[in-house]
């Protein structure tokens, strides 16, 4: 049998490599296009900023961000499954926040969230709320915080400092800097139509992606901490043969 070993403190060094690459990447292609080449852009220079642009969906990086999401999803359940065998009652909680964070990642490629937009339109909002999906965002965040309280209260300190931190730093993110975008933007609609080209919209794009990307990162360590001490390793094992 052939073993992997995925050390915590190794894939946490990899994970933070790749979002450092991904958003110099990002940085030096929105500034070639806005500074160098924002009317007419070569092909080659429009491409790179398609494939690696922070702020844009179906790049790279979104689908560096899905993955992310989704490998948090395994790793809950896998945590689910050994607390249910301890006879664990918190193992509901951990199975469902990896149904949250399947959810998550499925948003994340599918853009689901941004369909929400329409919803300013029908609340008449503006300002922070521009951006009218932090909305439910909002009332979602605070509803499993409600529900996840004791839950993660009951969590050994050091997963606890590390859930937090992850929690803290993606809804920053998510939220957080969502509004301060938001309100940048809904200064005036003929700025809306172009603020992609903005260095001041961009900046603040970039550290909100961030600071979502770092939340995971820290999560994935949690996460990989805690199946360690629940499980000692994880064994996925490939065979033809029925399970007697």
């Amino acid at each position: 049998m052939t073993t992997l070993n995925f050390p915590p403190k190794t894939i946490t060094r990899v994970l933070l490599a790749i979002v450092a690459c991904l958003t110099v990447l990002s940085v030096v292609g929105r500034l070639a296009v806005i500074t160098l080449a924002q009317d007419r852009p070569s092909w080659s220079l429009r491409l790179f900023d398609d494939l690696f642009d922070l702020d844009t969906e179906k790049t790279i990086p979104t689908w560096y961000a899905s993955s992310t999401l989704l490998i948090c999803s395994f790793l809950l359940w896998a945590i689910a499954i050994a607390r249910e065998r301890l006879r664990d009652r918190r193992a509901l909680h951990w199975k469902g926040l990896a149904i949250i964070f399947l959810g998550l990642s499925i948003d994340e490629m599918a853009e689901i969230h941004e369909r929400a937009t329409a919803l300013g339109r029908i609340l008449h909002v503006g300002g922070m709320f521009y951006f009218a999906w932090v909305i439910p965002g909002i009332v979602l965040v605070a509803f499993l915080g409600l529900v996840y309280l004791r839950f993660l209260l009951e969590l050994p300190r050091a997963t606890r400092r590390l859930f937090v931190l992850a929690g803290g730093l993606f809804v920053l993110g998510t939220i957080g800097l969502e509004l301060v975008g938001a309100s940048y933007v809904d200064r005036g609609r003929e700025f809306v139509l172009a603020y992609k080209s903005d260095l001041t919209y961009t900046a603040i794009s970039t550290v909100e992606e961030v600071l979502e990307m770092l939340g995971i990162v820290v999560f994935i360590r949690a996460l990989m901490q805690r199946l360690a001490t629940d499980v000692g390793s994880l064994q996925i094992r490939f065979s033809d043969e029925e399970p007697s």
